[in-house]
């Protein structure tokens, strides 16, 4: 039986492989700790697979460098003031390594204001996805759910949002209805705050659904908390309408904030400090295995009980 596969998108910074290995291990203790996953074996029937996009940013990066003057036009024409656009020239023409304001917010202002970037990072996040997919023995049912952390739950959305819509794979096909993933985890959803196409951000095409031919998956989770700014700034919620008929909230969506009080790292907004929490990889991990009602009440008290601790 094919494996269930996981492919991890990564949020704002600079990203070499393997940066998801730290990112697996609180999903695959997890799949070890709890006795209904424990005992059946579930973690011999996932494979993760890394989808990375900063070399895209770091190539813009390297362009902006070299012809300033352009960039800034290009950021200006898309409504910066020239003066902030200056600013954010000057930040690309920095070092590698140039620190938080190079590697993460300049990222993130590319990606909101630049379709360029934008299309490109989609494009790349396409290729890798459907690359991987396509490798795959063709003798069992596909089964694969998207994880994307931050801004990289933005691109997640935005690139399938892309491949339903636009058509773009190069041999023809929509990922969407080709190849629709079981599950989507919106880790730190920024998908709102950085949405800047036309129209709302809940196209009709994006929202779950039970039906093979619709929607962008069958199930979807958005995890926030309390202290991450990022994932409460405007916050991502649907309305009811958003859903179809024959898929209601209740059934397909899952939406968790955790508290304040839970914390345990000084960067709250990081993928491993949600995923270590039980109330994040307990609700990941029944979708991924399809076991919604794996761990018992009183095994998830007990595991909060100790995360705390």
């Amino acid at each position: 039986m094919a494996k269930h596969q996981v492919f991890l998108l990564h949020g704002m910074g600079e990203y070499e492989p393997g940066w998801s290995v730290a990112v697996q291990k609180p999903l695959v203790d997890a799949l070890q700790r709890y006795p209904d996953w424990r005992d059946d074996g579930f973690v011999h029937g996932v494979e993760f697979k890394e989808i990375t996009y900063s070399q895209v940013f770091n190539a813009w990066r390297q362009q902006w460098q070299e012809d300033a003057k352009a960039a800034a036009a290009a950021l200006t024409a898309e409504g910066l003031s020239k003066g902030a656009a200056a600013e954010l020239v000057k930040l690309a023409a920095k070092p590698s390594g140039g620190g938080f304001l190079r590697t993460h917010v300049l990222d993130v202002v590319a990606y909101r204001f630049l379709l360029p970037v934008a299309q490109e990072i989609w494009r790349s996040v396409e290729k890798q996805i459907l690359g991987h997919l396509r490798g795959l023995p063709r003798t069992d049912a596909l089964h694969y759910t998207v994880i994307g952390h931050s801004l990289g739950s933005a691109v997640a959305y935005e690139a399938f949002h892309a491949m339903m819509t636009q058509g773009i794979d190069d041999e023809g096909v929509r990922l969407g209805s080709a190849f629709k993933p079981d599950n989507v985890c919106l880790v730190a959803n920024a998908v709102k705050p950085l949405w800047n196409r036309r129209g709302t951000v809940y196209q009709p095409v994006m929202a779950p659904s039970l039906s093979t031919g619709d929607g962008w998956c069958f199930r979807m989770a958005s995890f926030g908390h309390e202290l991450d700014p990022l994932s409460q700034l405007d916050r991502f919620d649907p309305p009811d309408s958003w859903f179809p008929q024959m898929a209601p909230r209740r059934r397909v969506y899952q939406n968790i904030t955790l508290p304040a009080a839970d914390l345990q790292d000084a960067n709250v907004h990081a993928f491993e400090h949600y995923l270590g929490h039980p109330r994040v990889h307990v609700p990941v991990l029944r979708l991924v295995t399809g076991f919604p009602e794996a761990v018992t009440p009183e095994e998830l008290k007990a595991a909060e009980t100790e995360w705390r601790s």
